[in-house]
């Protein structure tokens, strides 16, 4: 008789409903419309690229925008260029920022919650938008800072 609860509970822990966990709800739905709000406009800019019709003409689709692109004479120049300066680049703030980190974390060092702002804030900044500010800054003709 005592074997008969047991069995009854385990019975009806195995027919039961699981149990929903909100936050995990919240957390796919939030990373869905997020991936979503990223990667839909991704693909109607690579579909779109396929569109060799003027803008008022109905779409039509081929291979032409992107052979114009590829036959533009620096265009492999401009690409290397690019892959160059990324390389560079992860070279030099991969190392600096782990630095950094590792100072702000292990270390008592002066004005680490001022650092730890800016860093935050340059993150956060868009990166178009600083270019075109440090462009204005430092431009030899017309920058403020070089005038």
């Amino acid at each position: 008789m005592s074997d008969t609860p047991t069995t009854v509970v385990a019975i009806r822990s195995r027919l039961s409903l699981p149990q929903l966990h909100w936050g995990l709800v919240l957390m796919f739905l939030l990373i869905g419309s997020l991936g979503f709000y990223i990667v839909y406009p991704l693909i109607l800019i690579l579909i779109n690229s396929f569109n060799v019709a003027t803008i008022a003409d109905p779409p039509v689709y081929g291979l032409q925008a992107w052979r114009d692109a590829f036959n533009e004479p620096g265009i492999w120049q401009s690409l290397w260029n690019s892959i160059k300066i990324g390389v560079i680049l992860q070279v030099i703030a991969l190392p600096l920022g782990i630095f950094i980190s590792w100072l702000l974390a292990r270390t008592n060092i002066f004005f680490a919650a001022g650092f730890e702002l800016f860093f935050w804030v340059s993150f956060m900044m868009p990166t178009i938008a600083t270019t075109f500010g440090w462009m204005l800054l430092l431009d030899p003709n017309t920058g403020l800072v070089n005038t």
